[in-house]
């Protein structure tokens, strides 16, 4: 399965290609609570609607070696 992930002005987005179904993407979201952060699932999109839906937000794609908990806040409090 082919993953991307983007960074976009709404929060982070990773989307799973499905094996059955290229165009057929499972996306999820990254959030924050309480200092913990997590993926909640968004469900299943067809990859033009989520691209779409994604664009006017600023998409950058990011690498895979994205650390979720190395946030801006935390490279912000290390900042001496």
């Amino acid at each position: 399965m082919d993953i991307e992930l983007f960074e976009t002005d709404l929060g982070m987005f990773k989307a799973t290609a499905q094996d059955h179904d290229k165009n057929l993407l499972f996306v999820q979201t990254y959030l924050i609570h309480f200092g913990e952060g997590y993926w909640e699932n968004v469900g299943y999109m067809k990859r033009k609607e989520f691209m779409n839906l994604i664009k006017s937000h600023n998409p950058r794609k990011k690498d895979m070696d994205w650390n979720p908990q190395e946030t801006a806040w935390t490279s912000y409090s290390s900042i001496k």
